[in-house]
């Protein structure tokens, strides 16, 4: 379990640090919610980013 942990953590830090650099690399994001037209390859990989950093902090909380 030990090794699982540490694994999710990794995995996290990665997750976050990807995230961190995609906000960097852009300066604007227009409508997530879709109101005023399509939605952009940077603003769809944000978006699993920050689902796939959801279900590991979920993962590492149940540890």
């Amino acid at each position: 379990m030990a090794y699982e942990k540490q694994d999710l953590e990794e995995r996290l830090i990665e997750l976050r640090r990807q995230h961190q650099e995609l906000l960097g690399e852009t300066d604007q994001f227009n409508d997530t919610n879709l109101v005023n037209g399509t939605i952009s390859a940077t603003e769809l990989r944000m978006n699993a980013l920050e689902k796939e950093i959801k279900s590991v902090e979920k993962k590492l909380n149940k540890l």
